[in-house]
């Protein structure tokens, strides 16, 4: 059984890739990678969307120790996806101040509709792939861009 702690340093590992990324100076990407960087940051906030509302779940709505597994092997899968994401956004300049206040009021605002009935059905959507960043119909075009264009 997975402990608290286990998918707590699981996450906070892949969050930590992303938060370099987001701490680099921003404003330093060029035209050419405006494309990518769009398609990293529609991957970016799909990552951080998953594993804070599987968190905050857990931590706010009911204990739910399946749903932290689940968003454990979520994270797994998608450690090479994430690490480009973040390689991209590194690349590009990080975020502004702007876009990582925006993506907090994202995400708070999400929260406050999360309730036992949703939370189930992420760990239902978590657990049969349909979040997986490749199959998501929000993600999967701009992950694929982004891949391929990987060097």
């Amino acid at each position: 059984m997975l402990r608290k702690a286990d998918f707590g340093r699981h996450r906070c590992g892949l969050v930590r890739l992303l938060a370099l990324a987001l701490s680099a100076a921003p404003g330093l990407a060029a035209a050419a990678g405006d494309a990518s960087r769009t398609d990293a940051l529609v991957v970016m906030q799909a990552v951080i969307r998953v594993t804070t509302n599987a968190e905050y779940c857990n931590k706010r709505v009911r204990a739910n120790p399946q749903l932290m597994t689940d968003a454990l092997a979520w994270n797994g899968r998608q450690r090479a996806a994430i690490e480009r994401v973040a390689a991209v956004i590194e690349k590009s300049g990080g975020l502004s101040k702007q876009e990582k206040d925006d993506s907090n009021a994202t995400a708070a605002a999400e929260w406050k509709t999360l309730d036992v009935g949703k939370c189930d059905a992420l760990r239902r959507d978590i657990e049969s792939g349909t979040l997986d960043l490749d199959k998501h119909p929000d993600t999967a075009p701009a992950l694929k861009r982004l891949l391929d264009a990987a060097p």
